[in-house]
């Protein structure tokens, strides 16, 4: 079993053509968005300007969550609005363009694997049964949420996020500072 807490100093921050991206995790960590060589990439994106044009990213999949506002893009030529921590679910190579200011979550995954990504808000201790194994990513958007694994703890802030890899136990998150906080669950199936 693996486990990683990853900070803001983890993550990688580089320009694209709408804004900012930050690449939060890449698997396998050999592969890079260059090559097109990765199965699966977690990011967050600023969209700064008032219409971006997403990449084609032909021969994946992808997800993407609204994280601080109401995000309006256009997808194959039909306007749409999402609330913070709605998710879209849409083919890479779709015709996708941001239509407002907004800071969102990504995930890309290539065709032909499995994944499962979820919002959740969370208050009380929360418990999150995993039955498989493989890789799961947690990541904390807003407040400070108490992390619990196999009777060991600790408080993750802001913009944390949680690697763990090959295990399929029990996982408990908690609020700390707020009465609920948002979280981003994703496990993905990988050989």
């Amino acid at each position: 079993m693996t486990i990683n807490i990853l900070t803001k100093n983890d993550y990688i921050t580089k320009n694209w053509s709408g804004g900012e991206t930050t690449q939060l995790l890449i698997y396998p960590e050999t592969a890079s968005l260059e090559n097109r060589d990765f199965i699966f990439r977690i990011s967050s994106a600023t969209c700064p300007n008032e219409e971006s044009q997403f990449s084609d990213f032909s021969g994946y999949q992808r997800y993407i969550t609204p994280l601080n506002k109401d995000f309006r893009l256009r997808h194959n030529g039909k306007d749409l609005t999402l609330k913070p921590f709605e998710i879209l679910y849409f083919d890479g190579a779709d015709d996708t363009a941001s239509l407002s200011e907004a800071r969102d979550f990504n995930l890309i995954i290539k065709k032909g694997y499995t994944a499962t990504y979820r919002t959740e808000s969370i208050s009380n201790k929360t418990v999150f049964n995993f039955d498989r194994s493989g890789i799961k990513f947690i990541f904390i958007p807003e407040g400070n949420i108490k992390f619990s694994l196999n009777g060991q703890s600790t408080n993750l802030e802001v913009f944390n996020s949680i690697f763990i890899k090959d295990t399929a136990e029990k996982i408990y998150l908690e609020s700390i500072d707020k009465k609920f906080s948002w979280v981003i669950i994703i496990e993905v199936e990988v050989d």
